[in-house]
């Protein structure tokens, strides 16, 4: 069976900014009853916030959905602050914004220095070994569908969300340009 995932990574929060946006997310998301106030163990792992009242302000055709999903053990929403890689699955070979060039991720050396508790920030560049020309990490992680962040929301099972929560989304995070990713594991 396993469990579905969407994560919504920031990719323009700073690691200064990023714990702020998390509590005025939280926030709204809890006032607008998209996810219950409390932390309950409704993640394989950790506490997260379980569906609120309501939790269809969220997705797409929330009438064609039974609401079973609300019953499963894991059903809730993680919030992640701080230097973090968003991933969905196995990569591909990531190319070079400036002249293309793929280059095999095993050999990638863009995230050599993203690695929690010292970390890259969202802005810094790779060098393209063939062209030499700096790009950032995030524009060369794009061409793969990954990104790096400081803030990543995770929905565990939850129905697919709705183009308007991802717009009213990126509104509470000052307009932020954020990466959607989904996946079963």
């Amino acid at each position: 069976m396993g469990d579905c995932f969407q994560k919504i990574g920031d990719l323009d929060a700073t690691a200064e900014e990023a714990p702020a946006l998390a509590k005025s997310v939280r926030h709204w998301l809890v006032a607008d009853g998209v996810v219950s106030g409390d932390l309950t163990d409704c993640l394989s792992s950790g506490l997260g916030h379980p569906p609120g009242q309501n939790w269809a302000a969220a997705v797409n055709a929330p009438d064609r959905t039974d609401g079973q999903w609300t019953a499963l053990w894991t059903n809730g929403l993680h919030i992640e602050v701080g230097p973090m890689i968003y991933w969905d699955m196995e990569p591909d070979d990531p190319g070079c914004p400036q002249c293309g060039t793929q280059q095999r991720f095993d050999e990638f050396k863009g995230l050599d220095e993203w690695t929690p508790g010292l970390g890259l920030g969202v802005n810094d560049e790779y060098h393209c070994p063939i062209c030499m020309r700096p790009s950032p990490v995030n524009e060369w992680l794009s061409s793969i569908g990954w990104g790096i962040g400081h803030l990543c929301l995770e929905f565990w099972n939850w129905p697919p969300l709705s183009e308007q929560f991802q717009t009213e989304l990126i509104q509470r995070l000052s307009g932020h340009e954020i990466l959607y990713l989904s996946g079963k594991l």
